[in-house]
């Protein structure tokens, strides 16, 4: 496999993660990890990582601290044939809540308005609630807005994470006091429901008709997330319609921001104020190009690509005015479109001089003061860009 579609690979996971090499070492993080400085944690120094590289164990569940973010780790040996070639890191920050509030997201759309009422008007019934959007819409923020309005909001709200590498729904069955820790939360919420496998999905319709986990009976209000494909899905014979059928008797749609502009002006100046607070900064406002930027981005990340681009430009700026996208910023997009193509020739003329392999990229990338992972992503995105005609 192409170090390209490794790194890519690693860069859609929803968690900071570390490519080890055989000797221990980081060989590539992703962007989440870089943003905890991953590259210069100590693996060698974890009996975990050793554990790993040598005779191939798997750890999973290792609580601990990164530049003072608690969170959990796993390990999981890569074999190249049978052989132990590296490791992967998976670091899951530990948050008390997952992303911001929505109620104290400062919507202005009217269909973020019509999400709160429905969210509203389904708090107090005992039925099962599918939240669908694209991803980074924020779908399990919303279903803890409808935790937190329901009759069990005393009780905790446990999410689970479907999605493929997470292990979380494996380990929660494999352990009985985890089920009954959980069958007795106020909220089960199953994040990415449209990424199980068929074992998987069989595995929580199994759930759904007896409302079992394990031995113990489930008291808690089922609720599911899933992008809009899981209808298509279902349809086309690739996903358990039954399954489908049954999470979807309700459901929330959260509209992307590309489809509601009215909702960009007051969300920008709610992630300035934030990191400006974060960061010490006085940061006033953004300049013309910025917001003509903010208004015509695409935001395939949704809230996510938001909070990024914000948080990453006031970390960048130095004045009271936010003038340009920094290339640290979640998909390295410039206010001037050119600035992909110049920053692109820059590596194509430095990789003629050190060789396309991984260790020139790597020796490209010291040279221009950036981490192999931004390299990375700088030449995807210009490839996208170009095949898109937005960049010459």
């Amino acid at each position: 496999m192409e170090m390209d579609l490794i790194c890519g690979i690693l860069d859609a996971l929803p968690q900071p993660t570390v490519l080890l090499n055989r000797n221990g070492q980081a060989a590539y993080v992703n962007q989440l990890g870089e943003e905890l400085e991953l590259w210069d944690y100590d693996y060698g120094g974890s009996e975990s990582v050793l554990a790993a590289l040598t005779d191939g164990v798997r750890q999973n569940g290792e609580q601990l601290k990164i530049m003072d973010t608690p969170g959990v780790v796993r390990i999981y040996p890569v074999y190249q044939g049978e052989e132990i070639a590296g490791a992967l890191f998976c670091f899951s920050p530990i948050t008390a809540e997952a992303g911001d509030n929505p109620s104290q997201l400062p919507y202005a759309s009217v269909a973020i308005q019509e999400v709160n009422a429905r969210i509203a008007r389904l708090s107090g019934v005992n039925a099962a609630v599918l939240f669908v959007g694209e991803t980074g819409v924020g779908k399990e923020s919303f279903a803890r807005v409808l935790h937190s309005q329901s009759l069990r909001s005393d009780r905790p709200f446990r999410p689970i994470d479907c999605r493929p590498g997470a292990g979380e729904l494996e380990t929660l069955l494999a352990d009985t006091e985890l089920c009954r820790y959980y069958a007795g939360a106020g909220t089960l919420f199953f994040d990415g429901l449209d990424t199980l496998n068929p074992e998987g999905q069989e595995t929580v319709l199994n759930i759904i008709r007896h409302k079992k986990l394990g031995d113990y009976d489930i008291t808690a209000r089922l609720c599911f997330s899933a992008t809009p494909e899981i209808k298509t899905l279902a349809e086309t014979g690739r996903y358990i319609y039954e399954l489908f059928s049954r999470v979807s008797l309700m459901s929330i749609f959260i509209p992307p921001l590309r489809d509601r502009s009215d909702d960009i002006p007051p969300l920008a100046r709610y992630y300035l104020d934030k990191y400006n607070k974060l960061y010490g900064k006085k940061i006033k406002d953004f300049s013309e190009d910025f917001w003509r930027y903010l208004l015509r981005h695409e935001w395939t990340q949704n809230l996510r690509d938001m909070e990024i681009i914000v948080r990453e430009s006031v970390s960048d700026c130095n004045g009271s005015l936010v003038e340009h996208v920094p290339l640290a910023a979640g998909r390295q997009v410039s206010l001037r479109r050119d600035r992909y193509k110049y920053t692109y020739t820059r590596i194509e003329a430095l990789l003629s001089v050190y060789g396309n392999t991984t260790e020139g990229k790597r020796r490209a990338a010291k040279e221009l003061g950036i981490g192999l992972s931004s390299l990375y992503r700088i030449i995807s995105n210009y490839k996208r860009e170009k095949s898109w005609g937005r960049v010459e």
